[in-house]
């Protein structure tokens, strides 16, 4: 747990610098955020999109965001973390910090989104984001952001790959012997 422990700090260091740098580079590509929106609010076609429900109820919102919640909250990966910590009291505060952390790296997340749509809008949804990082984002930071895609899938990987030895050497041999 310490080794994965240690990778996905690295691993997340070099997803936030390369997240954050695509987002703030494309938002100033395109002059800003206020020039963002207003490029956005003029394309017909992205009117809807861009109201709060977009067509949808408060409930049916309240669903996904649920579902979302609990599926996240609950994945093994996670769980694996919250009690590898020393005391319940460091697995609170880490996730309090995590919680802070993750709305303003969905709102930077959004932000890329939105700011794909603006620049090319008639792209594939499935290759917005490697577009936009292959067309605005000089080429070290283009490298950087695309090893911070690949730490991603390595820090979930190598979480799915521990908790799956943890349940093989805790659930099938500890009963089988």
């Amino acid at each position: 747990m310490l080794a994965v422990t240690m990778t996905d700090a690295v691993q997340y260091v070099i997803i936030i610098i390369g997240v954050s740098l695509c987002g703030y580079l494309a938002i100033d590509h395109l002059g800003g955020f206020d020039a963002m929106m207003a490029t956005l609010n003029a394309m017909p076609r992205y009117e809807s999109n861009l109201k709060l429900f977009s067509g949808w109820g408060p409930i049916q919102f309240a669903g996904l965001f649920l579902s979302f919640l609990f599926g996240e909250f609950c994945a093994p990966y996670f769980i694996q973390r919250y009690a590898s910590t020393k005391s319940a009291k460091d697995s609170k505060n880490g996730l309090l910090i995590f919680g802070v952390h993750w709305i303003f790296f969905m709102a930077t997340t959004a932000a890329i989104g939105l700011a794909s749509m603006a620049i090319q809008p008639d792209v594939k949804p499935d290759l917005a984001f490697t577009n936009l990082i292959r067309d605005i984002l000089p080429p070290g930071i283009t490298g950087l952001v695309f090893g911070a895609l690949l730490a991603a899938v390595m820090s979930t990987g190598a979480a799915m790959i521990n908790t799956s030895a943890v349940i093989y050497t805790r659930d099938c041999l500890l009963y089988t012997s």
